[in-house]
């Protein structure tokens, strides 16, 4: 294990939300402590965090980064903190994910190695699902190389290019906090604008399923909001309005100008 047990226990914190949870942890830099999490765990709502000792996290100020899914919030009060590597990941690091795997509310820890590196994502092998968004990726001697954030699934070896390599199976990302620009928010506008953006998803999701249900393709996620509102009375009539304007948004999903910016949170956020 890289950390001391009492140390991972005062680091690493359950995040609830409104809508979900996911994990978040306690890191330092030249400006102070803050608590660290991916974006799209907080996007619920009146977040709380916390720590495996049971020790609520208090913390004010919201800044979110600028070209990925990253969040992070100034701490108040004197807690112990992760350090953030100044290195930049290598292939074949070894390193570990603690987190709340599955959103279970107790931490876990998956071992592996950096199996890729690039200027925002870091690939790695250690088994991190659902539950472990916003897990710190840590290497040996205890500092932060990367964010657990999401998984892409594999085509278990349709493509043949891919059949039995790696690639036809899930790969874990996590991305880099080491060179993020962070940009400060007020929290109350940002949770209604990820509201907003909530309903609008939503409705797509929703229309283009009576419009050109693909079941075999919805994710889990998915699903769920389809089955609370296509299977409603109004089905029949949801059903009729697929017009002109529910192929519109469809044309504007493959052109990546709607649902496609969030596919990756909607299928394989963890």
């Amino acid at each position: 294990m890289c950390c001391g047990k009492t140390s991972f226990n005062d680091l690493v914190a359950i995040i609830e939300t409104n809508t979900g949870s996911g994990t978040g942890f306690i890191a330092r830099d030249a400006e102070g402590l803050w608590l660290y999490t991916n974006e799209h765990v907080v996007r619920g709502g009146n977040p709380k965090a916390t720590l495996l000792t049971g020790r609520k996290v208090e913390f004010a100020d919201m800044q979110i980064a600028s070209d990925r899914d990253a969040v992070r919030f100034k701490v108040e009060g004197r807690y112990s903190a992760f350090a953030i590597s100044s290195e930049i990941a290598t292939v074949g690091d070894q390193i570990w994910v603690f987190g709340n795997s599955d959103g279970a509310g107790v931490a876990t820890q998956a071992g592996g190695f950096v199996n890729g590196v690039g200027p925002v994502d870091v690939e790695v092998s250690a088994d991190f699902v659902p539950g472990n968004s916003g897990s710190p990726i840590v290497k040996h001697g205890g500092d932060v190389l990367a964010m657990a954030t999401y998984l892409l699934k594999g085509d278990g070896g349709k493509d043949w290019t891919k059949a039995g390599t790696r690639y036809s199976e899930v790969r874990r990302f996590g991305i880099r906090i080491d060179n993020v620009k962070w940009v400060p928010v007020k929290a109350k506008e940002y949770y209604n604008a990820a509201k907003q953006l909530k309903d609008v998803q939503t409705f797509v999701t929703v229309m283009e399923y009576a419009c050109f249900p693909k079941p075999h393709e919805i994710a889990s996620y998915d699903s769920k909001v389809v089955a609370s509102v296509v299977s409603q009375p109004f089905s029949a009539q949801l059903r009729n309005v697929c017009s002109e304007d529910a192929k519109f948004i469809k044309s504007l999903d493959e052109q990546d100008q709607v649902v496609r910016a969030y596919d990756r949170e909607v299928n394989n956020f963890t």
